[in-house]
């Protein structure tokens, strides 16, 4: 032993020539009692920094082991956690198999906190309150839109009366020319809910023509960004949220 040390030392012998060989583990991790393979668990060898997850049929292998009694652990979200102790020899491999029983993931305790969009007030959302409306002396929604809020564009499809006018939020651009949502204090409003009478159009817009302006307390105009972040990805468009000064059935 002297003499190897020796060799150690003056840089002769390289340390690695009296590395230990090292064992290994493998296996599968399944459900119980189905037997589904179950790929992502997380395999760990407790004492140690050695971990690896299954794949996707459930296998794993772990190496780098050293002889010993040691305790495996597998965890997965969704399924029990489940421990085996096994004695691995000097360079050996050992096969080790789990199988996971479903158990419910406990939420008690579980906190929700809500927090005002960062988006808010960053040129996404233009609000326009009852003096910015008063202010139009509109005497249709229409009208009102047009004369209010320079960053939406409305064109007419057809001359016929009560027709469809096409509205568009600048800004906003879609790969398929998303119209904005309305909402009415908070419930949407969507085109196939009306239809007027033939040859009159029946569109969304001609139908909220119907509400005077002299009863919108605010209108509020959400660009892309928030409105998807909101709304999905209904509201490539943009959204045009009107609320009423009842808030109710109008």
């Amino acid at each position: 032993m002297a003499f190897l040390a020796g060799l150690l030392a003056s840089g002769i012998l390289p340390s690695r020539a009296l590395a230990q060989p090292t064992g290994k583990i493998l296996g599968r991790i399944t459900s119980q009692p189905e037997g589904l393979v179950l790929p992502n668990a997380a395999i760990s060898v407790s004492g140690s920094d050695i971990s690896v997850l299954s794949g996707a049929e459930g296998w794993y292998f772990l190496t780098g082991i050293p002889e010993g009694r040691h305790e495996v652990t597998v965890a997965l979200i969704g399924y029990g956690t489940a421990r085996d102790s096994i004695d691995l020899e000097l360079g050996g491999v050992l096969t080790l198999d789990f199988r996971l029983s479903p158990a419910p993931v406990d939420v008690e305790g579980l906190v929700v906190e809500a927090r005002r969009n960062p988006l808010e007030g960053k040129g996404n959302r233009r609000v326009f309150g009852p003096e910015e409306l008063a202010r139009t002396q509109a005497s249709t929604l229409t009208e009102l839109l047009r004369g209010l809020v320079p960053g939406v564009n409305l064109t007419s499809t057809s001359g016929n009366v009560g027709a469809e006018s096409r509205v568009r939020i600048r800004g906003v651009r879609s790969l398929r020319e998303d119209s904005p949502l309305f909402f009415v204090d908070d419930v949407r409003i969507g085109s196939s809910d009306f239809r007027g009478p033939p040859g009159t159009g029946g569109s969304v817009l001609a139908f909220l023509n119907n509400l005077s302006p002299t009863d919108i307390d605010r209108i509020e105009i959400l660009h892309a960004s928030e409105a998807t972040l909101l709304y999905g990805t209904d509201a490539a468009g943009g959204v045009i949220l009107i609320y009423t000064k009842r808030g109710g059935v109008w």
